[in-house]
C-alpha cells in the first residue's frame, strides 16, 4: 500500500477591488468591499471587513456646543419674556400715576396721597420706568405727541412748553408718549 501525504493548502481571496486594473476592464463580477487579510490558526486568509474610523469626542464636542447654544438661546428668551411682562404690569399701573397726580394737582388726599405717589413713583423708576423729558425740552415727534401749538417770540426752535400727559420708557421701550403743548418760533412773513 502506499502511504498518502497530507498537503497543507493556503488559500488567497483573490477578488478584486475598486482599485484593481480587472474593475476597470469590464469584470463583470461584483466589487468586494476593502478587506484586509489576517492569518487564522489553520494558516488560511480570511477577510475581515475593516470598520471606518468614527471620531466620537468630536461628535460629542459637537453635541456639547449645541447644547450650550440651545441653554444660552433658553436663557435670553426667557429673559425677554420676563422684561415684557414686566412692562405690561407698569403699563397698566401708568393710569394710576396719572390719577395720582391728578388728585395731588387738585388738592385732595393731603400728604398721604402725595407720598402713596412719591412711593409708587420711586419703585417703579427702580423696575426700569423712566419719564419722558417735558417742559422746557426739545419736541420730539419720536416721543412726544402735539396736541396743541402756539408762537412764542421767545424760542428759536420747537420746544414743549406745557403736559398735558405725562410719557414714559421702560428700559428702552416707549411705553407712552408725552401729550405735550409745543412753542414755536414766530413765523416771518413773505413781503
Amino acid at each position: 500500500m502506499t502511504e498518502r501525504k497530507e498537503v497543507k493548502v493556503t488559500v488567497k481571496d483573490k477578488r478584486r477591488t475598486g482599485s484593481d486594473s480587472g474593475a476597470a476592464a469590464g469584470d463583470p463580477r461584483p466589487q468586494a468591499p476593502n478587506r484586509s487579510e489576517s492569518p487564522t490558526d489553520e494558516g488560511a486568509s480570511s477577510p475581515v471587513v475593516q470598520e471606518p474610523e468614527h471620531d466620537y469626542l468630536v461628535d460629542l464636542q459637537r453635541l456639547q456646543a449645541e447644547f450650550e447654544n440651545y441653554r444660552k438661546r433658553m436663557m435670553k428668551d426667557q429673559a425677554e419674556v420676563s422684561v415684557r411682562a414686566k412692562a405690561r404690569l407698569v403699563e397698566g399701573l401708568l393710569p394710576v400715576l396719572d390719577n395720582f397726580e391728578r388728585a395731588i394737582a387738585h388738592g385732595e388726599g393731603g400728604e398721604g396721597v402725595a407720598l402713596v405717589f412719591k412711593d409708587l413713583k420711586e419703585n417703579l423708576a427702580t423696575e426700569g420706568l423712566q419719564e419722558v423729558p417735558g417742559e422746557g425740552a426739545p419736541f420730539d415727534p419720536n416721543v412726544h405727541e402735539a396736541v396743541e401749538s402756539r408762537e412764542d417770540p421767545n424760542v428759536d426752535d420747537i420746544v414743549v412748553k406745557e403736559v398735558y400727559r405725562r410719557g414714559y420708557w421702560f428700559g428702552d421701550q416707549l411705553l407712552r408718549a408725552a401729550m405735550v403743548v409745543v412753542g414755536r418760533p414766530l413765523e416771518k412773513e413773505n413781503n
